[in-house]
């Protein structure tokens, strides 16, 4: 969710899957300029991709650490000058700030490992004006509320509700899990054919620890006995729709 002005909220969210030239992107709309965003992560790389003037090109590098260098898409260099860590949900994140050497009229770079731009998850700053000003209120991973930007101030956290109760997009009637007593294997039925879902465990820190990609028909059973008891969320993913629900691993 971002503040914009200080005076409205907008909520940015996934619209599905594109691929152009051969290579496979997500698409987002931005809600105040209403163009279309495309990005791509390579997740093993730390770092993430966008379309941008037609080209492939680097938006954020999660490897860099202070005093390293890197030139961006408008073609300029910037220095990380500073890596800090940062309080989110279930523990920190790091923050990269990272200042234009090349062209002192630009601002600096604010990057959240895991989320994206401080102000605009989606934009590098460079790419918007000073007016109106972007704030990154929270930001959601497989519905959970990792980065929130009231826990970063110290402030009471902001209400972001209205953004996690928009993406469930199937109803919690259509799925039981269950796990048996003194079992390892975590039991999902479906009211619908599973096939051409995926579905993902993740964690607090909205880490991904199972994934299993090709499924069938409605019933699923998924050995869980290398993950720890505990509180988890269970992602089902489609191409057009996706269901979470909160889970507990015994």
């Amino acid at each position: 969710m971002l503040d914009i002005g200080s005076e409205s909220d907008y909520y940015v969210e996934s619209s599905g899957e594109e691929t152009i030239a051969g290579v496979d992107y997500h698409k987002f709309i931005d809600p105040f300029y209403q163009t279309s965003i495309f990005l791509r992560e390579d997740i093993g790389a730390k770092k993430v991709y966008k379309v941008f003037n037609g080209l492939d090109v680097l938006l954020f590098d999660f490897n860099l650490h202070v005093g390293d260098q890197i030139t961006l898409a408008n073609q300029e260099t910037y220095q990380v000058i500073s890596e800090t860590e940062i309080p989110v949900t279930g523990g920190e994140r790091r923050q990269l700030v990272l200042n234009c050497l090349t062209n002192s009229n630009l601002f600096n770079e604010v990057w959240i490992e895991g989320v994206g731009n401080r102000e605009h998850p989606l934009m590098a700053r460079f790419e918007y004006d000073s007016d109106p000003t972007f704030n990154l209120n929270c930001s959601y991973q497989n519905s959970i509320n990792i980065y929130n930007r009231g826990l970063f101030i110290g402030q009471p956290l902001v209400d972001c509700s209205e953004l996690l109760n928009s993406t469930d997009i199937l109803s919690q009637g259509q799925i039981q899990v269950y796990q048996y007593e003194s079992s390892k294997i975590l039991n999902v039925k479906s009211e619908f054919d599973l096939s051409n879902y995926k579905m993902s465990i993740i964690n607090i820190l909205g880490q991904e620890l199972l994934e299993k990609r090709t499924l069938h028909g409605k019933t699923l059973n998924v050995d869980v006995s290398h993950i720890q008891s505990g509180l988890y969320l269970l992602h089902l993913s489609g191409q057009y729709e996706h269901f979470n629900q909160k889970i507990y691993i015994k």
